[in-house]
Order: structure tokens, then sequence, then C-alpha cells
């Protein structure tokens, strides 16, 4: 099921340690579109939802696929997403932190992401 705002929900109630509130944590919780969501937005990047089944990687952003509308990866998304944090100094002044965490297709994404992108 494709629920990132029940993760982001689920993200947000780790938050209930007071040296890790909403004032001083910014949660992020990417949404990876799939063909079927193309009537949200415009110009939105689209990977394939689908986990092929005959050993043959479809364009998951599970696995750092490219979107199927674009040579854009899911690994150059993450990239993109902490590149922009860490340089984004007049935003973000006290960034001191940034950890990277997924549960289920997120996670395959997570561990992918961290040991194959630069």
């Amino acid at each position: 099921e494709r629920n990132a705002e029940d993760y982001f929900c689920t993200a947000l109630s780790l938050l209930d340690n007071p040296l890790h509130t909403l004032e001083s944590t910014l949660v992020i919780v990417p949404w990876f579109a799939s063909p079927e969501d193309r009537h949200i937005m415009d110009n939105l990047l689209l990977w394939e939802n689908n986990q092929s089944t005959d050993n043959i990687l479809s364009h998951s952003w599970r696995y750092g696929a490219d979107a199927v509308n674009a040579p854009i990866s899911s690994f150059a998304v993450v990239d993109s997403m902490l590149e922009y944090l860490v340089t984004a100094n007049v935003q973000f002044p006290n960034l001191r932190r940034i950890a990277v965490a997924g549960h289920s297709a997120g996670g395959q994404l997570t561990h992918s992401w961290s040991l194959l992108s630069n």
C-alpha cells in the first residue's frame, strides 16, 4: 500500500523525546509518485510502483531506478534534497545533523542509496 502520509505521521510520533522536538527537528518524507498519481499535479516525476516478479528490475524508486518520464533516479532525488539542506545556510542556519532512515520500501531505498550513491 502506498501510504507516505502514514509514515510521515509515524515519524512525527517519534519526536516525543524532549531532546527532539518539532521546534528543533525537521522531518522530510519524500513521496515517489507513480503513474497513477499523474492527475495530482503536472510535471511530477513518476516511478513504477510494482515490483517485478521475473527478476527484471522495474522502474521502482526502491532500487534507485530512473523515473519513467525523466532520466532522474530516486537516488539523485535524495542526493538533491540533502544537498539543498546542507547548502541552505540562510534557511537552516542551525543545521547540525542529518539522519536518513526508512521503513519497508523506504528502508530498501535508504540502504541501497547509502551503499551505492555518491
